[in-house]
């Protein structure tokens, strides 16, 4: 039967997106189940809050190194192959953090397994911008990232049956389900084509990427401001994450039922926030919707502190998941300021690196916690995402909006695409 050139790119981007919503979905398990567990970790260890922090921190720290190195590993060898490397690894490793007996050990395997954490987003990032048309790729990137909140409600509502029942060893073996959607995006998700096509000119120079390459006149500032955006909105995240199930437990005397629910409605927001500011992406401006989601987003994370009644309570988590979405509109920004020979490198990097430095949060709100109480540093972390706005106000245009023409690309063939000019057609 044959399939034509149209079918067979729907088809690929289906998968493509299909293959990194699962892959997502996991990391975000294997991100949040540390935080759901580590009540429980504390308590039979009998740790600090401070050393408590440093898991965290660790977890963030490996981040950041894996998402460079899995950046330029992506530009260099492919999308794909980092992709399901990198999910593999840190799926095996969370699942095998069922089995540590000490803080030391935990820790280091935790800073392992968040390289392979931070591997997932560049090449996750250049295949969805790579894989969908222009006028659809804020949809693609909501869709996929809603996977993110989605993974975080099923943890949550696992954790109900499992912690109780069987402790948190029991909660980290949920690693090993990631092997499944490594294997997927094994056998079912291609290369992408952009990246080949590109690869294919620049072939007989065999010309290794450089990180000097996003550091150049043109992309600087892109990469400086872009990994301070990332860097405020993971801090102002992981910050909270890491410590909320901590502060419902202590300083509110929730339930653990009564914790899981209210990270359930958080992530409904999540999900919620992913899917409609994708559909406002592809409408208005990425740095004003980013704006404004920053400066809501921050504004309402004191009511979490505030509030007392555990049903406004639940209801005040669901707004700020809406808010803190900003992903989408991020990810499809942080896509549109690189061209496609650094894109993986340029995004990876923003993003984790963003990401790595922000591992200074968990610790540090664990110091101020000791010092005054978890819900200070909960606020502290609201008035640096607002701070987000501001530095949205300097972003520079994409590159196509500065250029005249989409140097982003798209799967699709070449000649198709009118924003091409025939030089580059013709190779």
């Amino acid at each position: 039967m044959h399939i034509s050139d149209n079918d067979k790119g729907h088809i690929y981007k289906w998968r493509v997106l299909i293959g990194c919503f699962f892959s997502y979905m996991f990391d975000a398990l294997d991100m949040i189940v540390l935080s759901i567990s580590l009540p429980f970790i504390i308590k039979e260890w009998k740790l600090s809050l401070t050393d408590a922090g440093l898991i965290g921190t660790a977890t963030l720290i490996g981040v950041g190194f894996g998402g460079i190195l899995a950046g330029w590993i992506a530009d260099n060898y492919g999308r794909k192959k980092v992709l399901y490397f990198c999910l593999a690894m840190f799926s095996l490793l969370t699942g095998s953090l069922a089995f540590t007996h000490s803080w030391a050990q935990l820790t280091t395997l935790r800073f392992i397994a968040g390289l392979g954490l931070g591997g997932v987003w560049g090449p996750m990032a250049a295949l969805i911008n790579e894989a969908w048309p222009p006028h659809q790729r804020g949809r693609a990137s909501g869709a996929l990232l809603s996977s993110f909140p989605l993974g975080v409600i099923i943890t949550a509502l696992a954790s109900q049956i499992i912690l109780p029942a069987y402790g948190w060893r029991a909660m980290f073996m949920l690693g090993f389900l990631g092997l499944i959607p490594s294997f997927y995006v094994y056998f079912f998700v291609p290369e992408s084509d952009t990246w080949k096509e590109q690869k294919k000119k620049s072939g007989s120079r065999k010309e290794k990427i450089s990180i000097a390459e996003i550091l150049a006149p043109g992309l600087i500032k892109g990469t400086i401001l872009g990994t301070m955006i990332a860097l405020i909105n993971a801090a102002s995240y992981w910050g909270i994450a890491v410590w909320l199930p901590t502060f419902l437990l202590e300083e509110r005397g929730m339930e653990v039922a009564q914790m899981a629910s209210f990270i359930t409605y958080q992530n409904i927001g999540y999900l919620l926030g992913f899917l409609v500011s994708g559909y406002l992406k592809d409408k208005i401006n990425d740095r004003l919707l980013m704006g404004i989601m920053f400066l809501m987003g921050g504004t309402f994370v004191s009511s979490i502190v505030i509030i007392r009644d555990i049903t406004i309570l639940s209801f005040s988590g669901f707004i700020v998941g809406l808010f803190y979405s900003v992903g989408t509109p991020m990810m499809t920004y942080f896509s549109s300021i690189f061209p496609t020979r650094v894109r993986a490198l340029g995004v990876g990097t923003c993003f984790n690196v963003g990401r790595g430095i922000s591992a200074l949060a968990p610790v540090t709100l664990g110091a101020i916690a000791t010092k005054y109480d978890i819900g200070t540093g909960i606020m502290v972390c609201g008035a640096l995402f607002a701070c987000g706005a501001v530095v949205c106000a300097f972003l520079p245009k994409p590159l196509e909006s500065v250029a005249g023409e989409d140097i982003r690309e798209t799967s699709f063939s070449m000649k198709e695409c009118p924003m091409v000019s025939k030089t580059e057609q013709q190779g």
